[in-house]
């Protein structure tokens, strides 16, 4: 057997590169996205089982289970991703005696769940002082409780590929339907088949085959072994009169797997995206403070902008003051002498993206966003 251009693991990460090839109509450039998921498991039989000999940990993975949550994408004040996701409610999707977190945050930090404070949760280690990177904390200054668990390796490196995706191009943009352009399919070798129609293009071997179907708006992923279809991950896209595009509204993944007797099964994994939005509200008080930029007396408008952008500091406090323009990676694109407490800065040749505005002296900051 060839050995595949791609292994399993890195295909997730290759996708998120099919992103960024160049595309007909730009993207609009949103900086802050939110929307429900609703998340239902359950597991499908190839042929009649026998469930009296299943044991425990066997029903478990046979019962039906139900999540819905909030999902909030935004920039903190560093331009650094941040996304939240809000308990609703669920059915079956967590123990009985078990209380979930109200909130879990997704960032550059790594996990954080956190917990309403009238949980009892004080005798878990870490719980009383900030001693240790791993584990329960209690955050006075916010009176918020959390466990921590930072990225692994591996887990990291993905998240700063999204990441740097979401800071070029968006939010929106990994949520929309795209085609692959001539230079994706070349990076496919020999051990791949291209066909391309109208209508689709399937790129397979003998371990993967990847479709694009473009009458039914959907983006199908097969992956085997032996011969056996071993995963599938299917992603249905429905048109969004408010951004004018196709948006994900549904991605179904199907595993093989086997229960304890011996028999196979398929789990399956049903995520349905609705209410897309980019009025978000914050769900913690921690977030509400990072994202406040009502502490700083710098103000930029337009924004977004394309061209120039005006920045205007409150007040006589600082004469003669250095403003810098910082990209995501923290490289100087611009700086510029205020004389007075407003200045208006051309910002056409700066690449697409957020950006970040400070005073020379970093005591006042905001963002703005190029496109």
């Amino acid at each position: 057997m060839k050995k595949s251009f791609f292994t399993t693991g890195a295909m997730f990460i290759c996708l998120l590169c099919f992103g960024q090839q160049e595309m007909q109509v730009p993207v609009p450039y949103i900086d802050q996205l939110c929307y429900t998921e609703k998340t239902t498991e359950l597991v499908s039989f190839e042929h009649d089982i026998d469930v009296s000999k299943f044991k425990i940990q066997d029903k478990i993975r046979s019962r039906k289970k139900d999540l819905t949550q909030t999902v909030s994408k935004y920039f903190d004040q560093d331009l650094s991703v941040v996304i939240d996701y809000g308990y609703l409610s669920s059915d079956s999707y967590f123990p009985p005696y078990y209380t979930p977190p109200y909130l879990i945050r997704k960032s550059k930090e790594g996990m954080k769940s956190f917990f309403h404070n009238d949980n009892t949760i004080y005798g878990w280690p870490g719980a009383i002082e900030n001693s240790k990177q791993l584990g329960f904390y209690h955050d006075k200054n916010n009176d918020e409780r959390y466990y921590h668990k930072p990225f692994e390796k591996t887990s990291s490196s993905v998240f700063s590929t999204e990441s740097a995706l979401a800071q070029s191009h968006g939010f929106l943009y990994d949520l929309i339907l795209r085609y692959p352009s001539e230079e994706v399919l070349n990076q496919f070798n020999s051990s791949f088949t291209i066909s391309s129609t109208s209508k689709h293009v399937i790129v397979k071997n003998e371990e993967m085959e990847l479709t694009w179907d473009f009458i039914s708006h959907k983006f199908i992923q097969n992956f085997f072994s032996d011969g056996v279809l071993m995963k599938n991950i299917t992603i249905y896209y429905k048109y969004d009169s408010q951004f004018k595009e196709y948006i994900i509204k549904e991605r179904v993944t199907m595993i093989k797997k086997y229960f304890s007797t011996g028999d196979c099964y398929n789990q399956i994994q049903i995520k349905e995206h609705s209410d897309y939005s980019t009025k978000c509200s914050s769900i913690s008080r921690a977030s509400q403070k990072n994202n406040d930029s009502s502490n700083t007396d710098l103000n930029v408008y337009p924004n977004p902008a394309k061209e120039k952008i005006t920045i205007e500091l409150d007040g006589n406090k600082f004469p003669s003051t250095l403003i810098e323009i910082t990209n995501a990676n923290g490289q100087v694109m611009l700086a510029r002498k205020m004389t007075s407490n407003k200045i208006e800065i051309d910002v056409n040749d700066l690449p697409n993206g957020v950006y970040f505005i400070s005073t020379s002296d970093k005591t006042n900051s905001t963002k703005f966003i190029k496109i």
